[in-house]
């Protein structure tokens, strides 16, 4: 259920709240429940037959259940990675687009 409102001029904001449950691993190979939430930061830059688009996003992840979880980079033991049950991502995109009508 995202969420886009124009603030102002080229400036806009993106919430997106998301959730899965994966009660048999089926899914996502692990019995876990997912919850995230992603906002969004747009700056749009219209000129001629192109449009330049900046976008910065936060996410924050959020898995709990058995095997569920995000790697950490490093192992408990060897051949047996650690896991984290939350993580935070901030990435900055840039798109162009063009035009040929």
């Amino acid at each position: 259920m995202p969420i886009h409102l124009t603030v102002r001029g080229p400036w806009s904001v993106t919430l997106r709240p998301e959730f899965a449950w994966d009660r048999d691993g089926r899914w996502t190979g692990s019995a876990q429940t997912i919850k995230s939430v992603a906002t969004t930061l747009e700056y749009r830059v219209p000129c001629r037959r192109t449009n330049t688009i900046a976008r910065l996003e936060y996410r924050f992840d959020d898995s709990r259940g058995k095997g569920g979880g995000f790697f950490r980079g490093t192992e408990v033991s060897p051949g047996i990675d650690s896991l984290t049950p939350s993580q935070h991502l901030l990435a900055f995109g840039v798109i162009f687009t063009f035009d040929s009508h």
